[in-house]
């Protein structure tokens, strides 16, 4: 697994970078642009059993993290379902 250097000082995976590079959506993201159009209040964790992707997202505790990616289309999907 390849890793970068995010400005907030993690290593990330490549496809990590990748994915928030082609517009993609992290969990936290999405939980809020659904919260807002909604006023549900729906957390990240509630919604990422439909996420798109993951990618590993640094170290913590000595574990690598994933954060859960969604496209565009599939957080406005969530929307009419909340």
């Amino acid at each position: 697994m390849a890793l970068a250097f995010e400005k907030t000082g993690k290593y990330v995976s490549e496809r990590h970078e990748s994915a928030k590079k082609r517009g993609l959506l992290t969990a936290g993201a999405a939980a809020a642009k659904i919260r807002k159009a909604t006023g549900s209040q729906v957390s990240a964790k509630q919604i990422r059993q439909y996420a798109d992707e993951w990618h590993h997202s640094g170290f913590y505790g000595g574990k690598m993290g994933k954060t859960w990616f969604f496209f565009p289309e599939t957080v406005d999907f969530l929307i009419t379902k909340f």
